[in-house]
């Protein structure tokens, strides 16, 4: 996956962490919230050029 890929997962997700906030669903808005942070942190890697390990057998 592209760096620029990467990057537009976090700010969708983003977007649905806040509707889904001001729907008032805490639970799905949590999640939404660390899958933006978890691709940023991705592109974040991928742009300094560390590989990441998955952690499944």
């Amino acid at each position: 996956m592209s760096v620029e890929d990467l990057l537009e997962n976090p700010e969708s997700r983003l977007t649905a962490a806040e509707r889904d906030l001001e729907a008032g669903d805490i639970e799905r808005s949590l999640g939404a919230s660390y899958w933006s942070m978890f691709y940023a942190a991705s592109a974040a890697l991928e742009m300094a050029n560390v590989t990441r390990g998955k952690h499944s057998p």
